[in-house]
């Protein structure tokens, strides 16, 4: 599974689509960081929302009346890149490119506090 960035347009579908499931990616990030969430199930919950995310995308790009249901607030902008370098990190742990001590350090150093800036009101 490899990730694009989105050109401006795209990106800011993306980031509405992508925001829909904030729950579940931080609730996702923080049971793993605290190890309630074994690093499988981190593995299949990241990849599975991503995936079905993305699906959401690409059919919406073309489907202009559905897009027009989708919450667009500059608050979330780069939200997809945040949920993008996720996806990342878990896709080299899951290649055998970086190991779970180094995915667990990198989702509690750098994804958690990109995602807990979304939670701030």
């Amino acid at each position: 599974m490899k990730f694009t960035q989105q050109d401006s347009e795209e990106s800011i579908l993306y980031d509405a689509v992508f925001f829909t499931s904030k729950d579940i990616y931080y609730q996702t990030v923080k049971r793993f960081i605290s190890k309630e969430l074994p690093v499988e199930e981190l593995v299949s919950r990241v990849s599975f929302q991503c995936l079905s995310s993305l699906k959401e995308c690409k059919l919406l790009e073309s489907d202009f009346p559905a897009q027009s249901k989708l919450e667009f607030d500059p608050k979330i902008s780069q939200f997809s890149t945040v949920i993008y370098d996720l996806c990342e990190i878990v896709q080299d742990f899951h290649d055998g490119v970086i190991p779970e001590n180094q995915l667990r350090q990198l989702v509690k150093n750098d994804v958690l506090p990109k995602l807990q800036k979304y939670f701030i009101n």
